[in-house]
């Protein structure tokens, strides 16, 4: 029976951390070259509309940390950036139960306590944009005029939150960091 009971918790505990776990995943455009991109900016409405709230503003200062490191520079979106950043963002909840007590074969006595988990999306986009820095220097390619923004970089993170401003703030920092991991600058 206690075999029972440590199998039991064992499993818990292990479904319990699989479910906390952040999951990142990046997707881009094989075809590009990342190392032409040289400049990036937020684009205008997305600062107006998202820009105010806490998390927002860490978004942004990670995202733009990330970038700088990647060896890009911002501009302003009318200075005409070789890529334009969205971000957006999604909060669902859904409710997971806790088992506890003792669970024997012929006498179950436990308790079902059903919880809320608040899980948060967060997506960045890159976008090549309209007039890149090559077509400006007058040594543009074909496949580099493009008359609308194209997407070649999108990173995802699913991760818990918490009532914990700064737990939340370290989540979106680590998210970010293993997103860029992923961008695909080659020295």
């Amino acid at each position: 029976m206690e075999a029972g009971v440590a199998l039991w918790a064992f499993l818990v505990s292990i479904t319990s951390s699989i479910a906390a776990a952040q999951q990142i995943s990046v997707a881009y455009n094989h075809s590009q070259i990342f190392s032409r991109f040289q400049t990036y900016s937020w684009r205008a409405d997305e600062i107006k509309r998202g820009g105010q709230t806490m998390l927002s503003q860490v978004v942004r200062q990670n995202v733009d940390t990330a970038m700088q490191d990647k060896g890009l520079q911002q501009v302003r979106e009318n200075q005409t950036p070789d890529l334009i950043v969205m971000a957006s963002s999604n909060e669902n909840q859904r409710t997971s139960s806790v088992a506890s007590g003792t669970f024997g074969v012929s006498d179950a006595v436990g308790r079902m306590t059903p919880h809320r988990i608040r899980r948060a999306i967060l997506i960045l986009d890159l976008y090549k944009a309209r007039t890149p820095l090559l077509l400006r220097r007058g040594i543009a390619h074909d496949e580099d005029v493009a008359q609308e923004p194209t997407l070649v970089w999108r990173g995802i993170a699913q991760d818990t939150l918490s009532g914990n401003i700064n737990r939340n703030q370290l989540c979106i920092k680590k998210a970010v960091q293993k997103m860029f991991k992923q961008y695909p600058v080659y020295p």
